[in-house]
């Protein structure tokens, strides 16, 4: 068992964007169903001016309700994970549940910089970029560990303790040089 020189979790529940941004929006968007459901169902009267079936409604309802709860809870579950060892591992659950490793030999270069623009990175989230040649993945943090790779692509992973990570990769690479 080779000793773990960093290790970090990042969590997208904590993310304002989340909070502020995507809670509402899914609340706005089930509450007119929700209010015709009432409307048509539970007062008898036809909702809207082509009114569709009790069943039809109910059916509608549910699903978006069930669609709705299915992606906060993606949301809320997402998280990065980040364990350096002998070799560079990762994976972003519950998207990516099984860990990539790249080992020395597949990492011609890295860096550990921060983000010139949201353009760079496309957000947060798992994303690709330049038709697929570089792979960014962000959760949190505005820093990035940019690992050119031997398969000609580009890897770009979000950090929260940069000056942890690097000093892991240069262990990574002291130790596959003697």
């Amino acid at each position: 068992m080779s000793r773990v020189h960093h290790q970090e979790t990042q969590v997208l529940r904590d993310s304002s964007f989340l909070r502020y941004c995507i809670i509402p929006l899914v609340f706005v968007s089930i509450s007119p169903l929700l209010y015709g459901l009432y409307w048509q169902v539970g007062m008898g009267k036809p909702w809207g001016n082509q009114p569709m079936s009790d069943h039809g409604l109910i059916t509608a309802t549910v699903v978006v309700c069930v669609v709705a709860v299915f992606v906060l809870w993606l949301l809320f579950s997402m998280k990065l994970e980040i364990k350096v060892d002998h070799a560079f591992h990762y994976r972003l659950y519950p998207v990516r549940p099984r860990w990539t490793t790249l080992t020395h030999d597949d990492i011609i270069s890295y860096e550990v910089r921060a983000r010139n623009s949201f353009f760079e990175t496309g957000g947060r989230g798992l994303h690709r970029r330049k038709f697929g040649a570089v792979r960014v993945i962000s959760i949190t943090g505005n820093r990035y560990l940019v690992m050119k790779l031997r398969d000609g692509k580009t890897l770009m992973i979000s950090t929260t303790n940069p000056e942890g990570l690097d000093r892991a990769m240069k262990k990574i690479n002291a130790s596959e040089s003697r």
